[in-house]
């Protein structure tokens, strides 16, 4: 799932996405809405279960 299809259909998870440093809004995410929820993980320096413990606390 990309990114950008997250924050459509889960808007209450931006808080989380907010507090590990990754942006929601603005003009310069277009290019992060496209990238996989693996890739913005790694291009945050997170790990994919720190990005999946956020979205499972959001559902």
């Amino acid at each position: 799932m990309k990114y950008g299809d997250v924050l459509k259909q889960y808007p209450q998870l931006k808080p989380h996405f907010r507090r590990l440093g990754i942006p929601v809004s603005g003009c310069g995410i277009y290019y992060l809405l496209d990238m996989t929820l693996e890739q913005l993980a790694q291009r945050y320096h997170l790990t994919a279960e720190t990005l999946l413990k956020a979205l499972q606390r959001g559902y």
